[in-house]
């Protein structure tokens, strides 16, 4: 018997502290579904960071330092690199869209805009991928590590 009511005060101790104690995560809020072109972008725009990154690693390992965007556009190896994956990988995005080519900073494609921060030694950078079109301020932040993170716009 003395069991069974040590099992059944622990049980109630455990629901009751349960019960009690402060919730600290907040509900999931019902967000907005991003329309068809958004999550495009926003697709095209992970795919063109770890692109970015790569062409970066690319030129580090062979130049000892990490360029901005105009000198990887200017580097004959860096630009065949970033030219062969829009040739491949932008039709998957945008199938109707044709003769694309990267532009200079901040708009490199329609509705992306760039900013490729390098330190003035050449050994590491900061990257930022916004969507141009997106209220929120959707972008993507890369750097040296290669680690992307998501952000918005404070509220």
């Amino acid at each position: 018997m003395t069991k069974r009511r040590i099992l059944l005060t622990c049980l109630t101790m455990v629901l009751a502290v349960g019960f009690l104690t402060p919730q600290f995560a907040q509900e999931p809020g019902s967000m907005p579904e991003n329309s068809d072109r958004q999550s495009t972008l926003h697709a095209l725009m992970v795919a063109f960071v770890r692109t970015t990154v790569t062409a970066e690693a690319s030129h580090q390992a062979g130049h000892g330092a990490y360029v901005s965007w105009q000198a990887l556009l200017e580097n004959p190896e860096q630009q065949q690199y970033l030219n062969d994956w829009l040739a491949r990988f932008y039709p998957e995005f945008y199938p109707n869209v044709a003769n694309m080519h990267f532009a200079n900073a901040p708009e490199v494609l329609p509705g992306l805009k760039l900013r490729l921060i390098v330190a003035p030694d050449g050994q590491s950078y900061v990257l930022v991928v916004e969507d141009a079109t997106d209220k929120s301020g959707f972008a993507l932040v890369s750097d040296e590590r290669g680690m992307m993170r998501e952000c918005k716009y404070v509220q």
